[in-house]
This record gives C-alpha cells, sequence and structure tokens, in this order.
C-alpha cells in the first residue's frame, strides 16, 4: 500500500479526509516543517516541500489570518498516523 497516495487523517469537522500527498509519511525521517499561509508552521513530506510551500504562498491571499505568526524557532515534525505533523504541545520527544 502506498501511504503517499493513499493518506488518509481525521478531521474533526469534516470527518474522514483525503490530505494532500505531501503530507503523507511513513516515518518522522520523512517529514521537515514549513511556514504556513499565516507564518505559522505546517508540516510535509520532505520530497514535496517545494509542492506544500507553493501551496501555502497560493492560499495567502485568500486566508484571513488571526494575526500575523511569525512563529520561530522551527518546530519539530512528526509522523502522527501516516500524516506529516507539527509536535503537538505535551508529546515526549
Amino acid at each position: 500500500m502506498s501511504t503517499v497516495s493513499n493518506a488518509l487523517a481525521y478531521d474533526l469537522q469534516e470527518g474522514i479526509k483525503d490530505w494532500p500527498k505531501w503530507a503523507a509519511c511513513s516515518a518522522d525521517e520523512q517529514c521537515v516543517a514549513i511556514h504556513d499561509a499565516c507564518g505559522g508552521w505546517a508540516a510535509v513530506n520532505v520530497g514535496f516541500k517545494k509542492e506544500g510551500e507553493e501551496y501555502q504562498s497560493e492560499m495567502a491571499p485568500s486566508v484571513d489570518c488571526v494575526s500575523d505568526t511569525n512563529i520561530e524557532p522551527e518546530p519539530k515534525v512528526l509522523c502522527i498516523n501516516q500524516i506529516c505533523t507539527v509536535k503537538p504541545g505535551g508529546l515526549s520527544g
């Protein structure tokens, strides 16, 4: 089974949804942090970093950000349930 083409994640408002191939992973080492449309952070598969960055840039004009959130330093990213994820607060490691 290809995790890149079949990546699924649970969205609390929409239920199960397909996530972009650039978020799929099978190990933490496959994930990297990029700036999101509001200056925060998103996690993507390192092989799709450029595609993820381009998507965030395209989204920026249409996203209503709460504030200019240029958050530093770069967070740790993890592969959780086959989806690259910015490490949630409270997780060790």
